[in-house]
């Protein structure tokens, strides 16, 4: 209504508030207050497409295999029609909806499509899948086979080991190395085995370092061997066989089994032992064992490579001859006597 104002007023209501172009008439009904020449007129009101914006985009990581995190977003239009891509490129495709699982750069983008009434609009962040720190594997749950003791073997020892991942057998992921798996290990040095992942680019990381010990164990020789051998021959060469320090193994020689044993390999006929050592050491204690043998007396009667040298004065003189005997075998002088290595008679 018309308050006699000498400004211009304007009364228009809309029906729509759609993006579009309207035609407005105008009318102005007669009155007592007023004079019109013109009492109805039209225009044209345009409603434009609104901008869209889309804010406060987030996606917290997460390490891989724990539950996934899920984006969200708000947007001035369209709210509750945005729609999430994801994409290994910030400037990717985006056509995937699906949720990436291996660790690794990822960018989710966040998008409303536009309408008649509203343009559409996107936002892109980046967010990460952590790789699993294998540091907090456990065993018997991620690594299955291992033994925290073992008995010194002389070889380098090493575990028959598998790794485990939510209920998968996840081994052929990983490479181990060892360090003092050989000797005897101590208080202050342990053996070790070190689980890490082959693919640096992979869904693991870190290491995994498990201790273990290498005890002293009971050495065993067997088998210990001399053939006998007949006095002035070559002395026969003893053999046994250990099972750890094959090549340290020392033989020693006695008249008595229980007797003193020296290095000097026995040359005189008779019963002798022989004993073949192996020397302790910090792998194991030391072992022996004894065999005996014979060096047979040498048959003289045989005369096979015995030489008899008579010297001195064998002129008749009526009384009996003493000459000077010497007998070698295979070139050695033989000694004369009782409980020697032969006697002589006239």
């Amino acid at each position: 209504k018309y308050d006699g104002s000498t400004e211009k007023q304007t009364y228009v209501k809309l029906v729509d508030n759609e993006v579009a172009s309207y035609v407005v008439t105008i009318s102005i009904k007669e009155s007592t207050d007023y004079e019109i020449t013109l009492n109805t007129t039209t225009t044209t009101l345009t409603i434009n497409k609104a901008n869209n914006n889309i804010s406060n985009l987030v996606l917290e990581g997460w390490t891989y295999e724990d539950a996934a995190n899920s984006p969200t977003a708000n947007a001035t239009f369209g709210g509750n029609t945005i729609k999430y891509y994801y994409d290994t490129d910030m400037n990717g495709s985006f056509t995937s909806t699906t949720m990436p699982t291996n660790a690794g750069t990822y960018y989710v983008k966040a998008t409303v499509g536009g309408t008649t009434n509203y343009k559409g609009a996107t936002q892109v962040i980046e967010f990460s899948i952590n790789k699993y720190d294998i540091a907090n594997f456990e065993l018997e749950t991620n690594i299955k086979g291992f033994d925290d003791s073992f008995e010194f073997t002389g070889s380098a020892i090493e575990q028959n080991l598998t790794m485990w991942f939510n209920g998968n057998d996840v081994t052929s992921l990983f490479e181990t190395s060892y360090a003092h798996n050989t000797d005897l290990t101590t208080d202050a040095v342990k053996a070790t085995v070190t689980i890490e992942p082959l693919n640096e680019n992979g869904n693991f990381t870190g290491s995994k370092v498990l201790e273990y010990a290498i005890t002293k164990v009971a050495n065993v020789l067997t088998d210990l061997t001399i053939s006998n051998w007949t006095y002035g021959e070559t002395p026969s060469t003893p053999t046994v066989t250990a099972k750890f320090g094959q090549d340290t193994i020392v033989y020693t020689y006695s008249d008595q089994i229980d007797g003193n044993y020296t290095s000097t390999v026995p040359t005189n006929a008779g019963t002798y032992y022989v004993k073949a050592t192996a020397p302790q050491t910090d792998n194991y204690d030391e072992v022996s064992i004894v065999k005996t043998f014979e060096i047979y007396k040498f048959d003289l009667s045989t005369l096979q490579d015995v030489t008899i040298t008579i010297t001195g004065d064998l002129t008749y003189t009526g009384d009996q001859i003493t000459p000077d005997v010497t007998v070698t075998y295979k070139g050695k002088t033989l000694t004369e006597g009782e409980g020697k290595d032969y006697t002589l008679s006239f």
